[in-house]
């Protein structure tokens, strides 16, 4: 059985996090920045107010306040 060593999976999914954080432009095997976060649902309207700029390393989740109306 294989076991999954938590500590160093935390530190390298934070390690990547931080490497899109700090070099959106790079390559990644994930997709990232506006495309994705339309992708995932968020309305435009709402991505037009933040900054291109913050915008550009998004990598997160799937909009889902949607679900909260």
């Amino acid at each position: 059985m294989t076991t999954v060593d938590v500590q160093e999976l935390e530190a390298k999914v934070k390690d990547m996090y931080r490497h899109v954080a700090e070099e959106p432009q790079g390559k990644y095997h994930f997709e990232l920045g506006r495309a994705l976060a339309e992708h995932l649902g968020y309305p435009a309207d709402v991505l037009d107010r933040i900054p291109a700029g913050a915008i550009e390393s998004f990598a997160g989740v799937g909009y889902f306040f949607d679900l909260a109306i």
